[in-house]
């Protein structure tokens, strides 16, 4: 008994100085005794949304991509550095192929409406180099444009038809290309693959790129030639690959989205669209002082979905530059932000119109303290190579209908005086 009554009064210390608020996401504790205010931000002149969409670029992804479909069109790109296949220059090459892995795979494009029916696979000898974390349909590096690659008619061409049972290979002749390359080291900047009715294309192939990292999964190159009277064949795995897409649907970099019914995020496979929010929080406006401790916020966005249902896995970034109402989808898109410095994440799986909540907790906490300068924020998906295979909607700020508009919710404390 003597030692219940000693501790007792720790006991009583302990809970009068915590507040518990399990229901507060992140936080079980307050560091004080004290009331919780709510402050509501919504839109007025001091909030600016829109949205924009990019090309991104898909060197570390596992899957190779050629075809089209609903106005997109997906283009692959391969270099091979031959001097591994230690040819000699007066070698006699009989025939050059890549060699491409086709499997069909549950839950992945080749057992879905995308790859219904057959499409005729093209390959060109591409005219400029390119970087494999860099290229994108518009840009071959960081700085300089391609419009979907540099590239020559084509020398070579196999017929794609419906995923396999299980798994086959699709040969591509480059034979053509393969002598140029030998006779011409310094003209090898590799083959782009394409689909013949690029225009009108309702099929998408995968195959696997060279980041699989299983030999017999990865492309390959595959040489048969002749010296002194001798046949012989070498193989080689690609040094890079890419695949690149066009959206003909793409907003356009001289337009404005700032004063749009809609944001817009998601995206698929090197294609992505992207909604930035600014709102004015300083003390003026919110009452909120910079010694208040952040308990909770919350950017709640109203989801309209599409009839098929949405998914996605976003992630969301502070802005380092700002942007308002009437800046140009081409400055958005050089808005920049850390990509390791991913502040927040939300998911959604299938889900029906209504407003959803996404924590902002540490932004606003930057933004509130002074930490951080306010320029705003981005969402994004957070598999920007694969993304969501969805575009996700949301209404925005100047969406007509005054019900569904976003909102900033922010919960707060204050210490004891």
């Amino acid at each position: 008994m003597r030692k219940f009554i000693y501790i007792l009064p720790f006991l009583l210390i302990f809970s009068f100085c915590h507040k518990e608020t399990k229901d507060l996401t992140g936080y079980d504790l307050l560091p004080y005794n004290s009331d919780i205010y709510t402050v509501k931000v919504y839109p007025d002149e001091g909030w600016n949304d829109a949205f924009f969409d990019c090309y991104v670029n898909t060197g570390q992804d596992t899957r190779l991509l050629i075809g089209g479909w609903g106005g997109c069109k997906f283009r692959s790109l391969l270099y091979f550095d031959t001097s591994l296949l230690n040819l000699k220059s007066d070698a006699h090459i009989t025939s050059a192929q890549i060699r491409l892995f086709y499997q069909r795979k549950v839950g992945d494009i080749n057992d879905n409406v995308y790859n219904n029916g057959s499409l005729t696979l093209l390959a060109s000898k591409v005219y400029q180099t390119w970087f494999e974390n860099e290229v994108t349909w518009d840009y071959r590096n960081h700085n300089d444009r391609w419009d979907g690659g540099r590239f020559g008619p084509s020398v070579g061409s196999a017929v794609v038809g419906d995923p396999p049972s299980n798994y086959e290979y699709v040969y591509v002749d480059i034979t053509p290309v393969a002598i140029d390359w030998l006779m011409s080291p310094n003209t090898n900047f590799g083959v782009i693959l394409y689909s013949k009715d690029e225009e009108n294309a309702e099929t998408i192939k995968e195959f696997y790129s060279l980041n699989q990292f299983t030999e017999e999964l990865v492309p390959r190159l595959i040489v048969d030639y002749e010296y002194n009277n001798e046949k012989f064949e070498v193989t080689c795995p690609p040094m890079r690959d890419a695949t690149l897409i066009k959206n003909t649907d793409e907003i356009g970099e001289d337009n404005t989205t700032g004063h749009d019914e809609f944001v817009y995020v998601g995206g698929f496979d090197g294609y992505s669209k992207r909604a930035v929010f600014h709102f004015n929080l300083s003390e003026e406006k919110t009452g909120i002082p910079k010694n208040a401790t952040i308990v909770k916020a919350l950017l709640n966005l109203y989801l309209l979905p599409y009839s098929r249902g949405d998914m996605g896995h976003m992630g969301i970034f502070l802005l380092k530059g700002g942007f308002d109402e009437d800046t140009k989808v081409r400055d958005m898109r050089g808005l920049s932000f850390d990509k390791d410095d991913r502040l927040s994440t939300f998911e959604l799986t299938g889900e029906s119109a209504g407003y959803k909540q996404v924590i902002v907790n540490q932004l606003v906490q930057r933004w509130i303290y002074g930490s951080d300068k306010n320029h705003g924020l981005i969402i994004r998906g957070n598999y920007d190579t694969k993304d969501t295979y969805n575009i996700l909607r949301f209404a925005s700020k100047d969406n007509t209908d005054e019900n569904i508009l976003p909102y900033l919710e922010i919960k707060y404390t204050l210490p004891p005086d």
